[in-house]
C-alpha cells in the first residue's frame, strides 16, 4: 500500500475516514519496524486496510453515481422549466 493512494482517497473521502487512514497508516509503518511477531501484524493490519480502502472506494463510486443522475434529474428539470417559460 502506499502513501499516494491514501493521498488520493483522501480527496474524496470526510475528515473523520481521513483520520482513520493517516493513523491505520502509520500504525502499519511503526508496525513494520518490530520483530517478526510484529510482521504477522503489519499483515493483518495491511488487510484490514486494504479492506477498509476497499469501502471507500466503493462509496466513492456510490457516491459518483448518485451525483450523475442528480445532475440528469437536473438537467431534465431545466429543460421542462425552460419549454414552460418559451410558452408564456
Amino acid at each position: 500500500m502506499e502513501f499516494a493512494t491514501l493521498i488520493e482517497l483522501a480527496k474524496y473521502t470526510t475528515p473523520p475516514v481521513i483520520v482513520a487512514l493517516g493513523l491505520g497508516y502509520w500504525l502499519y509503518k511503526s508496525s513494520d519496524r518490530s520483530a517478526e511477531r510484529a510482521n504477522d501484524r503489519s499483515v493483518a493490519l495491511e488487510d484490514i486496510l486494504t479492506n477498509h480502502l476497499d469501502h471507500v472506494e466503493k462509496a466513492v463510486d456510490r457516491q459518483t453515481e448518485g451525483l450523475a443522475e442528480h445532475t440528469t434529474v437536473l438537467n431534465a428539470t431545466c429543460r421542462v422549466l425552460e419549454r414552460a417559460i418559451d410558452k408564456i
